[in-house]
């Protein structure tokens, strides 16, 4: 029986080898636990000492990965075998958890006290620069070597700046920390960034903070309405576009904006009740939340809408009858149903590219652009109701937002003007 046992490699095997043989189970678990002891014998080097009158327990050394020596003991002899075996075959197991692995226990269990919008975040930035590389290495496996030349590939591979590599760097980095409190791990490679020496000349330049890249100018913002207008048109089907308008005519935060409803819109007045937000659940993933931004009661409020903008709601509806699209009254939606934040996301930056847009920009871009545009139009006089439109808590936080939308060689021309 002892062969058969040996041969045993998973549960259905020790089932089918037991109906074969006509064992009984407590002989096969003893005939385990004898072989489980010899391998611990086997494998455990170090000297097992009896108890005596001064130390009632049987003891023993293990070395760890870091080369210093952990005390073990008990008060039995098959209660310290049982210890070392948890440290040998747990061991063996944990040499086997990829960095996928390692992920999804670090979002589900190592995240507790992060905000949603962290949580999203920290999901985005590892799906987009690490789970592809290395989802299936084992985590134990992670060198300083391959570290550093996945680094300087996303770099090169994403344009990074070197304020975005030190932000993925935490994300990546958090997660390994977390590894080395479950003991997977015994040190964390990133925890010394700078030994990684990572050639920091492959990052794009830092844009200073104002910089006008972060704002639409005036020529950008009409050709960017334009060329959504038509993909509109000729892309129908993806109401993404439509999603980006209606931000280029509001201003909205991209999760107010994906989770509109038809409800939320007064047709006859021309304006739009904001009260709801698209939000991570570590549970439940990508989910929309009736609350508006969780900090901010500012975040609730009604604005008014253009006629360029209840059009591009209407367009929705519209496509949503001719092909049969729903999911909850919401605006935007798809086949799939409610489009999330990344696909207005996608939407923008390939309108960006189409019309060359350098650098590109994002949903939070638009709407910066929107309220300079109405600090513009409407003066400082006007900051308050500017805020209130924006949802912002502060004045100081919306004149945060206000960059100027004039290139520099139409400013320099104003210059000229204000000194002739």
């Amino acid at each position: 029986m002892q062969d058969y046992t040996r041969e045993i490699n998973s549960l259905e095997n020790l089932k089918l080898e037991m109906i074969r043989h006509n064992m009984n189970i407590d002989d096969v678990q003893t005939q385990i636990n004898q072989l489980k002891k010899e391998r611990i014998l086997k494998t455990h080097t170090g000297k097992i000492t009896a108890p005596t009158d001064s130390c009632p327990y049987w003891r023993t050394k293990i070395k760890i990965a870091s080369g210093k020596y952990r005390n073990i003991r008990c008060r039995t002899y098959d209660g310290l075998l049982e210890k070392l075996s948890e440290y040998y075959f747990k061991d063996r197991k944990l040499d086997e958890i990829t960095v996928m692995d390692a992920w999804k226990e670090y979002t589900q269990y190592g995240m507790a006290g992060k905000s949603d919008s962290t949580i999203y975040n920290y999901n985005y930035r590892f799906n987009t620069y690490f789970a592809k590389k290395l989802s299936n290495i084992p985590v134990r496996k992670l060198t300083k070597k391959l570290l550093k030349d996945l680094f300087e590939e996303m770099i090169i591979t994403h344009n990074l700046k070197w304020y975005q590599v030190k932000i993925n760097r935490c994300v990546l980095s958090e997660m390994l920390n977390y590894c080395v409190d479950k003991e997977i791990i015994y040190l964390n490679p990133l925890t010394s960034f700078d030994e990684l020496k990572i050639n920091r000349n492959l990052c794009a330049p830092d844009t200073p903070p104002g910089d006008k890249s972060r704002c639409f100018s005036k020529s950008e913002y009409y050709n960017f309405k334009v060329a959504v207008k038509y993909r509109m048109q000729t892309n129908e089907k993806n109401l993404a576009y439509a999603a980006a308008l209606i931000i280029a005519n509001t201003g909205l935060r991209i999760g107010e904006c994906v989770a509109l409803k038809f409800s939320d819109v007064d047709f006859e007045k021309q304006c739009l009740r904001i009260h709801r937000m698209e939000t991570y659940d570590p549970n439940h993933g990508v989910k929309v939340v009736e609350h508006g931004k969780k900090k901010s009661v500012h975040a609730l409020r009604k604005i008014a809408l253009i006629d360029e903008a209840i059009e591009a709601i209407k367009h929705c509806r519209m496509i949503q009858e001719k092909y049969g699209y729903y999911d909850d009254d919401f605006i935007f939606c798809g086949e799939n149903g409610r489009l999330a934040r990344y696909s207005v996301s996608g939407a923008i930056r390939r309108i960006c590219n189409s019309i060359n847009i350098v650098p590109c920009k994002s949903a939070h871009d638009l709407r910066r652009t929107v309220i300079t545009l109405m600090y513009e139009r409407m003066g400082h006089e006007s900051i308050d109701a500017i805020r209130r439109f924006a949802g912002h808590a502060s004045v100081k936080q919306t004149i945060a937002y206000i960059y100027g939308t004039d290139t520099t060689d139409e400013e320099d021309q104003k210059i000229r003007a204000a000194l002739s």
